[in-house]
């Protein structure tokens, strides 16, 4: 997923084997501020996705430590919980 809420330039690809859920958001109810997303990540998608961008010349960086944060955890919370 690309988050809109991520701003990097470069483009920024997360890695690692457990993603941590950012709560990089203001003003909503406790309860999702507790609520997780135990997501795992893929390096090797990731370094695919990185390699693919280069290919059409497109400045990217893999961040190892970045997780996921509001604009992609909560969208998957609801399409896989």
């Amino acid at each position: 997923m690309i988050s809109a809420h991520w701003i990097h330039d470069p483009i920024g690809i997360s890695t690692g084997k457990q993603l941590a859920t950012i709560h990089d958001l203001v003003g909503f109810p406790e309860e999702l501020y507790a609520l997780q997303y135990p997501a795992k990540g893929n390096d090797a998608i990731s370094m695919n996705i990185a390699q693919g961008l280069q290919a059409h010349g497109i400045a990217n960086k893999l961040e190892g430590q970045r997780g996921l944060d509001h604009g992609i955890w909560i969208p998957l919370h609801f399409m896989h919980p």
